[in-house]
């Protein structure tokens, strides 16, 4: 199991190189697209940005709902993702739209990647995963834009062999990461929709009478838990019963008149 979680931490380390990598490689490849396609300083600022549109909405929803459903669901096809990107960058050499979606790609996995593997990797390895991560990104941003440069001035695709040595390294990614553990064993959300709604009801409903929000004869208050995420640490609302949908033993700790 040790040699399992070691295993499975090497593969997201180097799945966040990977979508780092995808990332950075077109920033130094900007004066080749220039002279060997043609295109327009105002084209090569906007194909540069492009991968924001995929970046902001990768940052915005992967951490909540790698909260919700789990970490490997989210970041498992990162890399693919980059790997997809990066044959559209190969292929469409002379496309604006095809690099352009090519690039929103690299930077959808690449959010991916930020939002949803750093958090992986945390958990796999508690004392050192942030650090870990922190390499992992910095590396990928660092050598896969020297290889691109390197690749793009003395390989004999100029304008694909870079992209085409990413594309390996995703898949090697992929393969590592492949039986890595799930580190969101009980991710928000896992209620069924009838008993969310019931304690939504219940909360609201004894909100408004403050006498039935008291354990009988303990003088306990009843109160609401919202897990631990990514992005906030675990806090408690008072004034609604949650632990009778949530079922026994749900989320910690529970209300002390029902444990008493």
């Amino acid at each position: 199991m040790r040699w399992v979680g070691w295993r499975g931490g090497r593969g997201v380390a180097l799945a966040l190189a990977t979508v780092a990598w995808g990332g950075n490689q077109f920033t130094p490849l900007l004066v080749m697209y220039r002279q060997h396609s043609g295109f327009s300083n105002q084209a090569v600022t906007v194909l540069l940005a492009a991968y924001v549109a995929g970046i902001v909405p990768a940052l915005l929803f992967g951490g909540p709902l790698s909260d919700r459903h789990g970490r490997r669901p989210l970041m498992y096809p990162a890399p693919a993702i980059a790997a997809l990107g990066s044959l559209l960058l190969a292929a469409g050499a002379g496309s604006e739209p095809v690099l352009f979606i090519g690039r929103m790609l690299s930077g959808v996995a690449l959010g991916l990647g930020m939002a949803v593997g750093t958090s992986w990797l945390k958990e796999l390895r508690p004392a050192s995963g942030g650090a870990d991560a922190s390499t992992a990104l910095t590396l990928g941003f660092a050598v896969g834009a020297g290889a691109a440069a390197a690749l793009a001035q003395f390989a004999p695709w100029p304008t694909g062999s870079a992209y085409l040595v990413h594309v390996g390294l995703a898949f090697a990614a992929t393969l590592l990461i492949v039986g890595t553990p799930e580190t969101r064993t009980d991710p928000v959300g896992r209620r069924s929709g009838i008993a969310r709604r019931a304690g939504r009801r219940i909360g609201w409903w004894t909100s408004r009478r403050p006498g039935l929000g008291r354990g009988v004869g303990s003088g306990c208050s009843w109160y609401r838990w919202r897990p631990g995420s990514s992005a906030s640490p675990a806090v408690r609302t008072r004034s609604c019963l949650s632990c009778w949908p949530a079922g026994p033993g749900a989320w910690p700790p529970e209300c002390p008149a029902c444990t008493a």
